[in-house]
């Protein structure tokens, strides 16, 4: 990735190489050896001062002069923006949707058959095959969707310190229910709820817990997307399951100020009420949602930049590809205070990559 002055090298979304740093601590070395050598000083100067030019265009993937085959190629990118280390790390394992802002070119090189390779980027710019075959892909892209994260239903939460719940608001999450209560509530008594008291889905908030409820329990161990809406000008709340609308109420008042804290699997200043089950997928969004809306993306991956959703995405990404280290990853988050003893497992989610 070209960034500023250097070039920076990925493994794996892990920064391994920069040029500029290599060259420069190079160079240092090569005068501590030589101090005296007026090469070596200007050699050093000159590479301080060095920046980055790219003087062509991307012409070529995988053999740029008929005498290196690379290999195997999938999921190839050009980004006209510089990605942060975090972006890439997420894209690293992440199937992109195609409408990531700043993607130039994206050719994820699905095709299987014939001589062209699409743009899944919507700018045009299909490539040629020559020379090549297609294989099946192995490479773990898209595998961690299948990661989800699972409470144990006595001390499990994931506890969000700010106060991000907007006064208009959309909270929805795949859930897989065993047992307990609470799936995206908040972090204070008296404040807001989507939960399952008595295993029938609920949600409200000011300290009334039903306004919308499901007249029929959740089936335990069985994937289900869930969804609250709450719309602050019509005062209008309703839920969904799976897409479809089951409840709604009207004449609900706005959400008080000091109430708009979250946590994941949890209630209240105690944090109680637990969740037992899996819990993926989880977002927060600045607007009360249509059914259209909710449908539309209910089965599939989101790139986190689409419009309204809340700058808590970030965090989602989090909650749906936990990596590698889940635990140090969400204290690394400034929205994310503690986690209690949360577990990673793998299951199948109906989603669409």
């Amino acid at each position: 990735m070209g960034k500023g002055d250097t070039t920076l090298f990925y493994i794996d979304g892990q920064k391994v190489g920069d040029t500029k740093a290599k060259a420069l601590a190079d160079a240092e070395e090569n005068l501590k050896k030589t101090p005296n050598d007026a090469a070596a000083k200007q050699k050093l100067e000159a590479i301080k001062t060095a920046t980055l030019k790219v003087s062509d265009v991307v012409r070529t993937i995988g053999n740029s002069t008929g005498t290196q085959p690379f290999g195997k190629l999938s999921e190839f990118r050009i980004w006209g923006v510089a990605l942060s280390d975090d972006e890439i790390a997420v894209n690293s394992k992440t199937l992109l949707s195609g409408n990531e802002p700043g993607l130039l070119a994206y050719y994820p090189m699905s095709e299987a058959t014939g001589g062209q390779v699409r743009d899944h980027s919507g700018n045009g710019n299909n490539a040629t095959v020559s020379g090549a075959n297609w294989w099946g892909c192995t490479a773990p892209i898209g595998n961690i969707n299948n990661t989800v994260v699972k409470f144990d239903g006595v001390n499990d939460y994931i506890d969000v310190t700010a106060g991000i719940l907007p006064d208009s608001y959309t909270k929805e999450a795949w859930i897989k229910w065993e047992s307990g209560a609470n799936i995206i509530s908040g972090n204070t008594d008296n404040s807001h709820a989507l939960w399952t008291p008595n295993g029938k889905l609920s949600a409200g908030h000011n300290s009334k817990w039903g306004y919308v409820q499901d007249t029929t329990t959740l089936p335990e161990n069985t994937w289900i997307h869930v969804a609250v809406t709450y719309d602050s000008s019509t005062q209008r709340m309703e839920l969904y399951k799976n897409g479809q609308l089951i409840a709604k109420s009207t004449n609900v008042s706005r959400l008080a100020t000091s109430h708009r804290g979250i946590v994941i699997g949890a209630f209240g200043d105690t944090r109680g009420a637990v969740f037992k089950g899996s819990i993926a997928e989880v977002r927060i969004w600045n607007k009360a949602r249509t059914q259209g809306e909710i449908q539309a993306d209910a089965y599939k991956r989101l790139s986190g930049k689409e419009p309204n959703l809340y700058q808590f995405s970030k965090y989602q990404l989090q909650i749906e590809h936990p990596g590698y280290n889940l635990v140090q990853q969400l204290k690394q988050l400034p929205l994310c205070s503690f986690l209690r003893v949360v577990d990673q497992l793998t299951n199948v989610i109906p989603l669409s990559l």
